[in-house]
């Protein structure tokens, strides 16, 4: 600071006539500031003033705009507002009158007015009933005539569809078409009545004002409501599940002319004839409709009324058994534990009771039961009372027989299988009712204990070879294919000429079980010699019992001209008459096989 004041003075003493004339410029804008500044505050307060000025302008602009739509609205019955007037000093704008707001028989003006940017809005509620215009007062009252429709059903109709009159002295107009903007009718002063033309399908309610005195200058409004009288139609579905049922009543589609309905719901429709309709679940049963409806769903609703349609569901019961003819084959073999014999008797049971309390058609069922290891001892049979009928007493006694122990055969499953085709393919059968068969075992392979027989049948080769050079068969084939010429040779005597057989099938899943001993060999042939030269022997020899396949002995065959030898290697039978069929049996088996 201190250097910068002799900066200033030293500036001063050298430059004086400069110094003096700065500060005449700096006081001439101090001077000069300071009239701006006066100035703009009187042109600020100025401005305020005007703007205050044109506030209140607009002000009373709105409020002229407003007495002027009033009287209007007294002397000229068409006049609905919603209109813009300039004038010299501003602008004003009518909105659409508000009539019978926010009460009945009261106007509701609304105005806007602009002058040189200022705004002022006005709402000016009057109940027209009290307005008396002055003086000079005209010769007639005012009547306002308003008309209104509701539509919230099928109703179509307008105000203008209605027409409306005015019983008065010398009414203005009269009749005339309704206007839900309100039709204006000067009548003179006494008493008067408005009534309208009733349309059918509609209600109609009449305000206090519709009837009554009017004075000259005075203004009331009548207004008349119609609304339209609701034609409904409600469509219930009611459900019953006391089987196995689970669907609700919603669950189920409803349909009024096609167009879906929800349910118990009040659906406007027009007057005249309707059909309902419903879309039946699987596993229900419908009831015919009912209430208001006829069976078939067609119904007619008159103007007005309320009608309700009703089809009740019920849930079907399960399917009663199907008329089957059916067959239980129990397993009793060694494996089944006294538990699972107790629960086998508890199954057959049940089905045997099932079927007894049946109602019997004309073809009733049939049950029978049998069981796998045999009540004779086989390897699967059908007791006598457990052939197939309805006499489910002796199905009873068999099941209780068959349950009451266990065999000593083993599990033959295809014996149980086949023991209960066979009984359903029997004369026991009923010719039309089904065939059903139920094989109840635990599956368990069961081998017999001790010794039991077992027969595996005949069966035929599948193979043959030469059995050594110069052996020669014609034809060796035709032994096991069923050709009549057959196989043949001509020399057999002399040991030549041998032919061996053999896969007769007997290992496998066909033929004997694993770890079967064979006791036993039987043998089947159709053979003859065309030679008589054969020494003849009255006793036919078979294989022997001493463990060789090659050791015949005599035993009783079906042909005692048959013989046989043995050439120290392969035995052989021989007979003179010719197609002979003959049986060896009780053949050795070495040890082991």
């Amino acid at each position: 600071m201190y250097y910068n004041n002799k900066f200033l003075k030293k500036e001063m003493i050298k430059k004086g006539g400069y110094i003096a004339l700065m500060a005449t410029i700096i006081i001439s804008l101090v001077l000069l500031v300071m009239t701006v500044e006066e100035g703009s505050s009187g042109w600020y307060s100025r401005f305020n003033i005007l703007g205050t000025e044109a506030k209140e302008q607009a002000n009373a602009l709105a409020e002229g705009c407003a007495d002027q739509a009033l009287a209007s609205i007294v002397t000229d019955p068409a006049y609905f507002g919603d209109a813009t007037t300039t004038t010299v000093g501003g602008v004003c704008h009518v909105f659409p009158i508000e009539f019978n707001t926010p009460a009945q028989g009261f106007v509701t003006i609304k105005t806007q007015a602009e002058v040189r940017d200022s705004y002022a809005n006005l709402e000016m509620t009057m109940n027209l009933n009290e307005i008396h215009l002055g003086t000079p007062s005209p010769s007639k009252g005012t009547l306002v005539i308003i008309t209104q429709v509701i539509n919230d059903g099928s109703g179509t109709k307008q105000a203008s569809d209605f027409t409306m009159h005015v019983a008065a002295t010398n009414p203005s107009q009269n009749p005339f078409a309704g206007s839900d903007n309100g039709v204006a009718v000067t009548v003179d002063s006494g008493a008067y009545n408005v009534t309208e033309d009733p349309l059918s399908g509609y209600a109609t309610t009449v305000s206090t004002n519709c009837s009554g005195t009017v004075t000259s200058g005075q203004i009331k409004f009548c207004t008349i409501t119609n609304d339209d009288i609701m034609t409904t139609l409600t469509v219930i579905a009611n459900v019953k599940n006391d089987n196995s049922g689970t669907n609700a009543p919603a669950d189920f589609p409803l349909f009024i002319d096609g167009n879906p309905v929800s349910i118990g719901q009040r659906i406007t429709v027009s007057s005249g004839a309707h059909t309902v309709s419903a879309t039946l679940l699987s596993g229900y049963a419908a009831s015919p409709w009912g209430y208001d409806c006829a069976s078939g769903g067609t119904i007619t609703v008159n103007l007005g009324q309320s009608k309700t349609c009703i089809i009740n569901y019920d849930d079907l019961p399960p399917p009663a058994p199907s008329c089957a003819d059916t067959v239980m084959i129990l397993d009793r073999t060694g494996s089944m534990s006294s538990s699972d014999m107790a629960n086998e008797k508890i199954a057959a049971s049940s089905l045997n009771s099932l079927y007894a309390g049946v109602l019997p058609p004309a073809l009733p069922p049939h049950l029978g039961v049998g069981s796998i290891g045999g009540l004779d001892g086989s390897a699967a049979s059908i007791p006598l009372l457990g052939q197939l009928s309805t006499v489910y007493a002796n199905i009873t006694s068999a099941i209780n027989s068959i349950t009451s122990s266990n065999s000593s055969v083993g599990s033959d499953l295809s014996a149980g299988i086949t023991t209960a085709s066979n009984e359903l393919n029997s004369a026991r059968h009923i010719a039309g009712n089904e065939k059903v068969l139920i094989l109840v075992s635990d599956g368990d392979p069961n081998k017999p204990s001790g010794t039991q027989p077992f027969d595996t049948g005949f069966s035929s080769p599948t193979a043959n070879v030469q059995n050594a050079s110069g052996d020669l068969w014609s034809n060796p084939t035709n032994a096991y294919t069923g050709a009549d010429a057959g196989a043949d040779s001509s020399d057999v005597l002399s040991g030549a000429n041998r032919h061996r057989f053999f896969n007769f099938g007997f290992g496998g899943g066909t033929g004997l079980p694993a770890g079967s001993t064979v006791t036993g060999i039987e043998a089947q042939a159709n053979a003859w010699n065309t030679s008589t030269s054969v020494g003849a022997t009255t006793s036919p020899l078979v294989p022997s019992g001493s463990g060789t396949y090659d050791q015949w002995t005599a035993n009783t065959g079906t042909d005692v001209s048959a013989v046989a030898g043995n050439d120290g290697d392969t035995s052989y039978i021989d007979t003179s008459v010719s197609v002979d069929t003959f049986t060896v049996a009780n053949a050795g088996v070495p040890a082991g096989s």
